[in-house]
């Protein structure tokens, strides 16, 4: 890794949940290892919308009659995980090769590297942020598949008060990695939930999601 390299800012501010979504894969599939600056980019959603991860299918997990009575627009994602309800939050997104971040062991731990930006920032608002994998009582499961993102905690999911801040997730191509993740303003995850086929998934957890950062 180059210690001065330099990463391309792209401020695209609220768009649509579909111009979201085109802007973000059009990034991942026009960027050359061999050539291109890494590239954050930060955005909004205007009007707020549900994304799917890249392998759900929009009628086994959504309520899709509310969905259309409420005009909430559905869109997927470029990476795996769960359902996220998009209102009120600054989204990011990076693409990068491996070689332009410091060496890691595993992909695992390159979300570490990655979102280490995301704690500086949760620090300089006097939060004291960690990642799950490092707070969890012993014997807790990490890791388990839920069809609404909130409901569930991955290893590098950020932490501030025994409450889940947000998630990150990441795809990779050939010497290519991608990678987004959110910072909710306010929480919004009791109401993406009223979208879902099952409403009363790990309620509890749903509830212990970060309050409002407004």
């Amino acid at each position: 890794m180059q210690n001065d390299l330099k990463w391309r800012l792209i401020d695209t501010s609220p768009l649509s949940g579909a111009e979201n979504m085109a802007i973000d894969e059009a990034l991942l599939r026009s960027f050359d290892p061999a050539t291109s600056l890494p590239i954050l980019r930060l955005y909004g959603w205007n009007p707020p919308a549900l994304s799917l991860g890249r392998f759900q299918k929009a009628a086994e997990v959504l309520d899709l009659a509310r969905c259309r009575a409420d005009g909430v627009a559905i869109v997927r994602r470029v990476t795996g995980g769960g359902v996220i309800y998009h209102a009120d939050e600054l989204t990011y997104s990076l693409v990068c090769s491996p070689e332009q971040i410091p060496a890691t062991g595993s992909i695992k731990d390159s979300f570490r590297v990655l979102t280490g930006f995301l704690l500086a920032f949760y620090r300089g608002l006097g939060l004291e942020p960690a990642y799950a994998a490092d707070v969890v009582p012993e014997g807790s499961r990490l890791g388990e598949r839920t069809a609404f993102c909130f409901a569930g905690r991955e290893s590098f999911d950020i932490i501030a008060g025994g409450r889940k801040i947000g998630g990150n997730a990441q795809r990779r191509l050939k010497g290519i990695i991608f990678q987004h993740g959110s910072i909710p303003l306010r929480n919004r995850a009791a109401t993406g939930l009223s979208y879902m086929r099952d409403h009363n998934m790990n309620m509890p957890r749903v509830r212990q999601a970060w309050p409002s950062m407004a």
